[in-house]
């Protein structure tokens, strides 16, 4: 038997836009490598780079 222990963070900012943002990347990600046939995280992140960092704005290292 696993033990858990629950911590609660109280903060007032709205999470929800970046969750349904980075929802919509991985969903994107997956339909890409199914329909290029990529297995491989790197070659995945290297055809996606540029196109997720002019699409979504955010800082390079969170396209990775």
């Amino acid at each position: 038997m696993g033990v858990a222990k629950a911590v609660v963070f109280k903060h007032n900012a709205d999470v929800k836009p970046l969750l349904e943002t980075f929802n919509q990347m991985v969903n994107e990600c997956m339909a890409y490598a199914l329909k290029n046939d990529i297995s491989s995280p790197m070659k995945l992140e290297r055809a996606l780079y540029n196109h997720f960092k002019q699409k979504y704005g955010f800082a390079t290292h969170y396209c990775i």
